[in-house]
């Protein structure tokens, strides 16, 4: 990307933004996660600029830091969200200082008075089972010389975000999210793909009502079945 390539991305996402709000959103959330764009800039290992956008860990970030700024001098702070997948591998995306990097940006947009940090779980992946990816992380840590603890909970971004709600999201269910809460490891947990399944999720998890399964098979297929089909509580017992 050139220098004038990264201006008009800025301003697409500023553009996206507004029509978001025009639309009748609360607000939006940057996405900076999943190898995507400012998920690359992120990382050493793809990022590999001499610029003003490359280099060092304060460069890396200036993509996701200037995008974040736009939109919220476009449409306030308190109507913009950001979502990092630290532990990610998807597209590649493996920095050489996991919590040095991200840790890094979400210090910076700590002080932005933004709506929340979004931080995917460690176990979560795209890809892989959860096993094998804890397990990779582990041998990670070993090859780096670095504590586990590290790489296995988001527990170390706790610790930088101070100033700003910070939700997780990853392998929830109905059993684990109110011990995550509990022991203050984040503010508020995201649900995806048990959202897909179960319409009337919130209302299940206040009442201990049984979740439904999901279809992974069906997520991201074109077919008639797999979003809109999964009954409420209520119509599954008839």
């Amino acid at each position: 990307m050139t220098l004038q390539d990264i201006k008009d991305t800025i301003e697409d996402y500023v553009h996206a933004a507004k029509l978001c709000i025009e639309a009748g959103f609360d607000g939006i959330e940057i996405h900076n996660a999943n190898g995507y764009l400012l998920d690359q800039f992120l990382c050493d290992n793809i990022n590999k600029r001499t610029d003003a956008y490359g280099g060092s860990t304060e460069n890396r970030a200036r993509l996701t830091l200037e995008v974040t700024d736009a939109i919220v001098a476009a449409i306030g702070a308190d109507k913009v969200g950001i979502r990092f997948s630290p532990f990610g591998f998807f597209q590649d995306t493996q920095p050489s200082d996991i919590i040095g990097q991200y840790g890094y940006a979400m210090e910076q947009l700590d002080i932005r008075g933004l709506a929340y940090i979004h931080v995917i779980e460690p176990r979560q992946d795209l890809q892989n089972s959860e096993v094998t990816k804890i397990q990779r992380l582990k041998d990670i840590a070993k090859e780096r010389g670095i504590s586990e603890d590290n790489l296995l909970s988001i527990r170390p971004f706790r610790e930088i975000v101070k100033n700003t709600p910070l939700i997780t999201n990853g392998g929830f269910d109905a059993t684990n999210a109110a011990p995550a809460i509990e022991n203050s490891e984040a503010d508020g947990i995201v649900y995806g793909r048990y959202f897909i399944s179960n319409p009337d999720l919130p209302q299940r998890l206040a009442k201990g009502l049984e979740l439904a399964p999901y279809n992974r098979n069906t997520f991201y297929s074109s077919g008639n079945e797999g979003y809109t089909d999964y009954p409420v509580y209520a119509d599954s017992k008839l």
